[in-house]
């Protein structure tokens, strides 16, 4: 490093400045330049990836890795540090050795870029359960590690020129473009456990930040160089970041109360700008703040049907009871189960359409009849779903079809996509099959006499039951205590997985109307901790939304899978009133048990 002599200028004393490797002339200064470019160089390229490896959660050696790191950052100046035509050869011949250490190392290089991408792909599935390629890895578990760092070190090598481009410019425009592209990492994975592993990232941009400042120091105060100030303001940042570590985890932690709230928030308030019309009768399985119950009478849905049927046309689905309300299953859940819903959608097996599968797999008669064609106007409903029956048949070609995208995994409605949801869709459906299901599951029995094409749907029914299962029975353990004393033992018989499903839905319906009166008249909006056994032990007052959750509950207590679910019902009564071709309009919500 070279320092300015200090000369008067209009008053001002010149500065000292930070030179790149290559611009001094004599040994010392080159030697300076280049130990200022390996460690900018060193602390950029581990920050990044120590910072990747919090987000991905890679398991690897960082003890061998970052060392391995230092050497690139202090060959590639040798190499390709200097200008001209020497750059291009030095280039050339980087490029050249890292080929050649791909061939000579290709089955822990493959092996390690294969375990790369399946580490990312599990964390981003788990974030957004969408059925991505995994990679097959024929390595020993002994090497997997080693492989891991081996690709990783390869790729560090890979964009060490580019990096050292970044460190050299000192562009604080390319600079902001990393720094954003890592930040909307963390934002989207989640922010670190660890917040050591943030410094040497923030060392990282420290140190890029500086070189594009072209750091001045006054002449008389040439003890503060480069270097040293750097590790000034790098011992500070520390502190600074080591300080404020409770606040950050209350605000980034998954189970913080701040992170939560403010999360909501955020989150409801884009999506009432991207989805709510004029009606906010259905709350969307959340409970909080809700009061009485006061449609309007203004239309929500406009409904035409080719044959009109009396169907319950359901949006929102929820599955796992908060206390406060519902929502869908965790993504880390949907994404254990990817395998399940691979095998299921390569067979056209849905959720969405399990009742319609069943009927024209089990019943001939269902297979002949001519679909109903529905189309769904949606003048003020929440446009995120797409609301459809029980007995949807999307065909191939199909828009609905697509949106069921085998890519997809679970089997919780059917989400609109684009930024402000669907309003206008059609779909086909067969008649109303709702009361026929006791006797497919009946027919499912009688294994003796089933088809080679009853026999593949009872397959795929199965597997799917079992997740079912798995995830539609929890009940919180309060109201587990409270059902017991309301409704007595749950008996099921020797064999059975569940009690016997019309006495249990007796015993509900008799449960609920003798002890809850059902009104829309409420009073003082629910600020609670438990929806449910407040209903149930408190206020026993409600209306469709604190029955429909209290009865999907009691099922699950007489272990029958069960989930909340709302959206609009069609009664045989409407349906006698329809003209084929014509519309109708909805206007009152029915949550209920699905």
């Amino acid at each position: 490093m070279k320092k300015k002599t200090a000369k008067t200028v209009g008053g001002q004393r010149d500065a000292f400045l930070i030179y790149s490797a290559g611009e001094p002339a004599d040994r010392k200064g080159r030697l300076a330049a280049f130990l200022t470019d390996l460690t900018f160089l060193w602390l950029y390229l581990a920050g990044t990836a120590l910072w990747l490896g919090a987000a991905f959660r890679l398991d690897m050696p960082w003890g061998v890795l970052l060392p391995g790191q230092g050497v690139v950052a202090a060959l590639l100046p040798a190499v390709c540090g200097r200008p001209g035509k020497r750059r291009a050869i030095g280039l050339t011949a980087w490029c050249g050795a890292l080929a050649a250490a791909a061939a000579l190392l290709s089955e822990l290089w493959g092996g390690g870029l294969h375990l790369l991408m399946n580490h990312i792909v599990d964390v981003v599935g788990e974030k957004f359960p969408y059925l991505l390629p995994a990679y097959e890895v024929s390595l020993a578990k002994s090497l997997e590690p080693m492989a891991l760092m081996t690709a990783f070190l390869w790729l560090t090598a890979l964009a060490a020129p580019a990096a050292l481009y970044l460190v050299r410019r000192g562009s604080r425009f390319l600079l902001g473009v990393h720094v954003v592209l890592l930040l909307t990492v963390r934002i989207v994975l989640g922010a670190p456990q660890n917040l050591l592993w943030m410094i040497l990232p923030l060392l990282c941009v420290l140190a890029v930040w500086m070189r594009g400042h072209g750091e001045k120091v006054q002449a008389g105060r040439q003890r503060l160089a480069s270097l040293e100030l750097f590790g000034v303001i790098a011992v500070a940042s520390a502190v600074l970041l080591a300080g404020g570590g409770l606040l950050l985890r209350q605000f980034s932690s998954e189970d913080s109360l701040l992170s939560f709230e403010w999360k909501e928030s955020l989150k409801d308030q884009a999506e009432a700008l991207r989805y709510e019309g004029g009606s906010d009768l259905l709350p969307d399985g959340d409970f909080r703040g809700i009061g009485s119950f006061e449609p309007q009478g203004e239309p929500v849905l406009e409904v035409t049907m080719s044959q009109p049927e009396s169907y319950y046309l359901r949006g929102f689905t929820g599955s796992v009871y908060t206390g406060a309300g519902w929502e869908g299953l965790a993504a880390e859940t949907l994404w254990e189960n990817r395998d399940l819903f691979f095998w299921l959608h390569a067979d056209g097996f849905y959720g969405q359409e399990e009742l319609g599968t069943a009927a024209v797999s089990l019943d001939e008669a269902v297979v002949a009849e001519e679909k109903n064609r529905i189309s769904v106007r949606n003048l003020a409903g929440n446009s995120r779903y797409y609301y459809v029956p029980y007995e949807l048949q999307t065909s191939a070609g199909e828009k609905l079809r697509t949106v069921l995208d085998s890519q997809k995994i679970g089997d919780e409605g059917l989400l609109a996509g684009g930024l402000f949801g669907n309003r206008e869709y059609s779909y086909g459906a067969l008649s109303n099959q709702v009361t026929n299901y006791p006797a497919y599951a009946a027919r499912l029995l009688d294994t003796d006499n089933l088809t080679e094409q009853e026999k593949a749907y009872q397959e795929r029914e199965e597997y799917y039951n079992e997740f079912v299962y798995s995830e539609y029975l929890e009940i919180p353990g309060q109201l587990r205590t409270y059902l017991y004393e309301l409704l007595g033992p749950a008996e099921t018989v020797e064999g059975e997985k569940h009690s016997d499903y019309a006495q249990a839905k007796q015993n509900i319906l008799y449960a609920l109307t003798a002890n809850c009166t059902n009104t829309n008249e409420l009073g003082n909006p629910w600020d609670g901790a438990d929806f449910i056994y407040e209903f149930l032990d408190g206020t026993k007052k409600g209306y469709s939304v604190h029955f429909a959750s209290a009865a999907a509950m009691m099922f699950r207590y007489y272990g029958i899978p069960a989930r909340y679910v709302e959206g609009y019902l069609i009664t045989p009564e409407d349906a006698a009133s329809m003209t084929a071709g014509e519309p109708m309009c909805w206007t009152i919500p029915t949550p209920m048990p699905g």
